[in-house]
C-alpha cells in the first residue's frame, strides 16, 4: 500500500477513518472502511505491535461491523495475504470466511466476508 494511494483515497473521502487508544491515550490501531456498492470493506487495518494481543485488532473489527450495520450493508469483506496467518485466524474467529483467492501474481490475495445481521 503506497502512500499516495492511501493520500488519494482520504483525500477523495472514499473511505472513513476509526483509531482505537490504549488507556494511556496513545493510538493503539487504526481502521479505514470504505463503502462499496454490495458490502462495506476494511481497507485498511493495523495496530502497533507493542498493543498486538490485547485486544485491539478484535475491537476495531466490532466497531467496523457496527459501522457497516449501522449504515445498511448486509456483509463486511476484507482483504488479506496467505502468509499473514495471525490475521487470518483472527479474522476467522470473528465469523470471515474465504470468498475469493487471487492468481499467484497477486501474491494470492484473499478477499474474505462476513455476513451482517441488518440493524432495523
Amino acid at each position: 500500500m503506497t502512500e499516495k494511494r492511501v493520500a488519494d483515497k482520504a483525500r477523495k473521502g472514499a473511505l472513513s477513518w476509526f483509531t482505537i487508544h490504549e488507556p494511556a491515550g496513545a493510538v493503539a490501531g487504526f481502521c479505514a472502511i470504505q463503502h462499496r456498492e454490495a458490502s462495506c470493506h476494511v481497507w485498511l487495518i493495523g495496530v502497533t505491535p507493542s498493543q498486538r494481543n490485547k485486544g485491539f485488532g478484535r475491537a476495531l473489527l466490532a466497531f467496523a461491523e457496527q459501522h457497516a450495520v449501522q449504515y445498511g450493508f448486509a456483509a463486511l469483506t476484507i482483504s488479506t495475504y496467505p502468509k499473514r496467518t495471525r490475521m487470518l485466524a483472527m479474522l476467522s474467529r470473528h465469523g470471515f470466511h474465504e470468498t475469493v483467492r487471487g492468481p499467484k501474481s497477486t501474491g494470492n490475495k484473499i478477499r474474505l466476508e462476513t455476513l451482517l445481521a441488518r440493524s432495523r
